[in-house]
């Protein structure tokens, strides 16, 4: 059995347990090196299978898969190019709590980066969208500034609208209609999503959050973890993001990332 705290991507999954245990959308995780372990388990992820590669904490390593896509009949396949990149490299199966989706179906994701005591830095990118152009750099549809002492206050759009000291920016239309066509790349070619499921699902025209989202995102990430603000301290989180999606109509945290995972 290996230790998920051992593991970059595993570790924050871990930690979404104890600070986000109402949140995490998993109910079990794996963490397999080999086809023949997969196969151990493969009944138990027979319709989909959310799997990411992983290193050893210390690993400097990028994603070695670019676009995951819940079939089970990838993970043979994402294997062998772990293993080619590191005899280390590991795949984690995470077993949804709720039916899960294909990606073109998400209602789109998130990344929130916390410094107690000073403010939180939050950023969606919308419907169709995910957390892999927020985590790469590539995409950003809306950001919020809040400072610490007004985030407590924040519990939908129209606080976040109203309030003078909460910075706000919007992507662009033609911005957006960039990204809309590199996202329609990604998940046809990375994530070999049919081409016409991707078509019928990416809007062609940048759209907020839903504000029932939005909502649902300060309810269950935002609200909680400044209530457990000693709690963080306590355990070194003085700087640490959070980060995943929304998918079928409320949100979906991935994992607490903290600078631990290249310690």
């Amino acid at each position: 059995m290996r230790n998920p705290l051992d593991y970059q991507k595993a570790s924050g999954i871990a930690l979404l347990g104890k600070f986000l245990p109402d949140a995490t959308p998993f109910k079990r995780l794996d963490i397999i090196r080999t086809v023949e372990e997969w196969d151990a388990i493969k009944d138990e992820y027979a319709d989909f299978a959310a799997h990411r590669t992983d290193f050893p904490i210390g690993a400097m390593r990028k994603n070695i898969v670019t676009g995951t896509s819940g079939l089970p009949t990838e993970i043979p396949s994402v294997l062998k190019q772990v293993q080619e990149q590191s005899q280390n490299g590991v795949v984690l199966l995470m077993q949804m709590k709720k039916k899960s989706v294909f990606r073109y179906l998400y209602d789109g994701g998130f990344n929130a980066l916390f410094l107690v005591d000073d403010k939180i830095i939050i950023e969606f990118v919308g419907k169709a969208f995910d957390g892999h152009e927020l985590t790469q750099g590539l995409a950003v549809h809306e950001r919020y500034i809040i400072p610490w002492d007004k985030a407590i206050f924040v519990r939908k759009r129209a606080d976040l609208m109203r309030d003078i000291d909460i910075e706000k920016t919007f992507i662009s239309q033609e911005k957006y209609a960039e990204q809309y066509e590199e996202r329609l790349k990604f998940l046809i070619n990375d994530c070999h999503y049919k081409a016409d499921k991707v078509r019928q699902n990416v809007p062609r025209e940048f759209q907020v959050l839903n504000d029932s989202l939005i909502e649902n995102f300060m309810d269950e990430i935002v609200f909680p973890l400044i209530v457990h603000r000693k709690d963080l301290l306590a355990s070194g989180l003085k700087i640490f993001c959070v980060q995943g999606n929304f998918v079928n109509g409320i949100v979906q945290p991935w994992e607490i990332f903290t600078t631990r995972r290249w310690i």
